[in-house]
């Protein structure tokens, strides 16, 4: 899946896979996933080097990323909300989102990435 949409960005890939019998998941990493992502202390920093997953995974979300805004780790997707439950990957292209971000830490939510 990822390899077909290696045209989206060369500077970052990430995979996280479910299993929603367990609840249980795996965030992982990939040979275009910068060396500060590994391991950097976020719920979605991937520990260890995608293989073919096993038949225990039922849902797959896979990323490729041209760093444009957000140059740090902390822009590595896909990524959780704090608690782990929520899951996003996507282009990143919310164009007015300093206006949503200002509003939204006014509401009370905090931010990892830039």
């Amino acid at each position: 899946m990822a390899k077909m949409i290696m045209h989206r960005g060369p500077d970052d890939e990430g995979y996280a896979l479910f299993d929603i019998h367990s609840e249980s998941y795996s965030v992982l990493y990939g040979d275009d996933t910068p060396r500060d992502v590994i391991g950097a202390g976020f719920h979605y920093s991937p520990v260890h080097r995608f293989k073919y997953p096993s038949e225990s995974f039922t849902i797959g979300l896979a990323h490729r990323r041209l760093s444009i805004i957000d140059l740090t780790s902390s822009g590595h997707q896909p990524m959780c909300d704090e608690t782990g439950r929520y899951w996003i990957t996507y282009n990143g292209e919310i164009y007015n989102f300093k206006d949503i971000r200002d509003e939204l830490r006014d509401a009370g939510y905090s931010f990892f990435s830039l």
